[in-house]
């Protein structure tokens, strides 16, 4: 055998048993570690992160006391105002003309009072019972074109329009309501004092009639004395829609929203996957867009009712008062 052939075949032969030892080695010393810890119960933190706006925690909106029309407007959107401010005025013609009718009624209404209680002959108790009827009449004239004309302002308007209208629909027919009922008791009474045996219920229905004109008057003297729409505390003004001098306006339905700028909430949508872990009073920290530093504040409300976001996705608007 060759030199070259020995040599070749003791490398080859080294080169076997150094790989098996190493491997012999290896399995002797890789054995799995196994560490035992004692187990226990601990918070786990999760954070829910959600994008939002800033909105006003104290608002507050001024209404007109009676339909009507503006006689003067003393602010623009954005202006200033402190408590008790004048931010426009109401033409009063119309509510001076009411506390007349009113006025009116109700003094007829003592005179028909006094007229039963005191058994005037049956010629000035019917002169007394025909004119509560005919103020009467004229209220139920009025209450029903009243709620015609806001009704068909209503079927008019869009379902969001609609929503703040509802309160004003009520009242304006409860006012209608109202009126037909005092028509019937007026008529009721020109009825009974036509029968000298029913004199009591003459004296019932006048004694209600004195007291439903008593209150009606004092409604349309408050109305009066509120033509000066005032801002309810200090704050910034918000003007809805156009409001101007001859613009009309509505009960219930705001013409001006004063906000208070030195309480601020944020409010974030937070989506339906995160909400469940969202509750009043929890820690939250804000980061706007206008500032570097983040705002510390808390979970005052969570809103069971969820809304659609512009992207499509369903989301429940969280609100976080800021401590700043």
């Amino acid at each position: 055998m060759k030199r070259k052939t020995i040599v070749a075949t003791g490398i080859a032969a080294a080169v076997v048993l150094a790989l098996g030892g190493g491997y012999a080695w290896s399995a002797a010393n890789n054995r799995p570690l196994v560490g035992v810890a004692q187990a226990a119960v601990a918070p786990l933190s999760v954070t829910v992160s959600a994008s939002g706006s800033l909105v006003a925690a104290h608002s507050g909106g001024v209404y007109a006391p009676a339909a009507g029309t503006l006689a003067s407007v003393k602010v623009h959107d954005g202006d200033t105002v402190a408590a008790g401010d004048v931010l426009a005025v109401l033409d009063t013609g119309s509510l001076k003309l009411a506390v007349a009718q009113a006025r009116a009624a109700h003094s007829a209404a003592l005179a028909q009072q006094a007229a039963v209680n005191n058994g005037v002959p049956t010629a000035v108790d019917r002169s007394a019972a025909n004119a509560a009827l005919s103020a009467a009449r004229s209220q139920v004239s009025t209450a029903q074109k009243n709620y015609a004309a806001y009704l068909d302002d209503y079927n008019d308007a869009t379902p969001d329009q609609q929503g703040g209208m509802r309160s004003t629909l009520r009242t304006l027919k409860t006012a209608k309501t109202t009126a037909d009922a005092a028509l019937k008791a007026a008529q009721s009474s020109l009825s009974q004092l036509s029968v000298a045996g029913r004199v009591g219920l003459a004296r019932t229905a006048a004694a209600q009639s004195v007291t439903a004109t008593s209150m009606a008057l004092a409604k349309a003297q408050a109305n009066l004395a509120a033509a000066d729409l005032t801002a309810p505390f200090a704050g910034t003004v918000t003007v809805h829609g156009t409001v101007e001098a001859g613009a009309g306006v509505t009960p219930g339905v705001p013409v001006f929203t004063v906000v208070d700028p030195t309480r601020m909430e944020f409010e974030a949508q937070v989506a339906e996957t995160d909400i469940a872990g969202v509750q009043k009073y929890q820690a939250a920290t804000v980061t706007l867009d206008a500032f570097t530093d983040t705002f510390a504040g808390k979970v005052t409300r969570v809103q069971a009712t969820p809304v659609t976001t512009t992207t499509g996705t369903v989301a429940f608007p969280v609100r976080i008062s800021l401590d700043a």
